[in-house]
Order: structure tokens, then sequence, then C-alpha cells
């Protein structure tokens, strides 16, 4: 139990730090950068193992990412992008039958959505990124997705 909190502990810490001070990015590689940052302190500092990693651009239209996930597995979803946003957001559905079900979301103002879920079942899920708002006149930016579990 203490190691959980000390892990989330460090992690909120960590991520306040990262999406202040990285918060120069508008290129691939500096989003690439970016993401292996993040990456480093989830396997080093986190003890997670990472087990999907996606970046694109992002218009006024939210991007959608689907995956299978297992039961038995705490998965941290991670969204970021680069210093054009001021607001990004991720929400996560469950596949149940025919309709998507909400089963987390951080729609918090800030540019570094964490959503943290525990599969029942294991099962289609997919992760919504939108942009809430830009900075200044623009209209466009890249994001980043890390998906990742404890080993």
């Amino acid at each position: 139990m203490m190691k959980t909190y000390l892990q989330k502990a460090i992690m909120l810490v960590a991520l306040f730090v990262f999406a202040t001070t990285g918060a120069s990015a508008q290129t691939m590689q500096d989003l690439h950068e970016k993401g292996k940052d993040l990456i480093d302190l989830l396997v080093d500092e986190l003890d997670q193992e990472v087990v999907h990693v996606e970046y694109d651009l992002i218009f006024s239209e939210p991007k959608e990412v689907f995956r299978t996930l297992a039961r038995g597995y705490t998965y941290k979803i991670i969204g970021f992008t680069d210093s054009r946003v001021s607001d990004l957001d991720l929400y996560v559905y469950k596949k149940q039958g025919s309709n998507w079900v909400e089963v987390g979301k951080d729609n918090k103002t800030d540019t570094t959505p964490i959503v943290t879920i525990s599969p029942e079942i294991s099962g289609q899920y997919k992760f919504v990124i939108k942009v809430y708002s830009y900075n200044g006149d623009n209209d466009r930016a890249l994001w980043g997705l890390i998906i990742s579990h404890e080993e």
C-alpha cells in the first residue's frame, strides 16, 4: 500500500514538473523527446511496462485509438501534447455489446491527462484524445499517447 502511494506521489510530482517545464515542444522530434522522458519515468521510477506508444497530429476533431486491455492489470493511459495546446482531455471507453461506455476520463485543465483503469474483464477499449483549447490562434498540434501497466 505504501509503495502504491509513493508511486502515485512521485508520478504526480514528476508529471507536474514535466508538464510545466517541457511545454516548448512544437516538432515531432520535440514531442518524441517528451514521450521518451515520460517512458523513462514510467519504466525506471514506477516499474511500469509500456505496451503502446503513439504520436500524431490533431486538429479540431478528436482522435481515437483502439486497444485490447487484459484483466488483471492496472493500466495508466497518459496523453500529452506540444505547446500549441493549453488543455488536452482524455476519455476511455469500453466496448459493451455494440455500445461504447465511458469508464474513465481526465478533463482537467492541463496538457498531460492521465487515466488509470483496472479492467474486470479483458476487452476492447477506445481512447479519445480531444483538444479542449489551443493557445493563441493555433488550430492544430502534435499529441502523444502512452499506455502502460505494472510489471
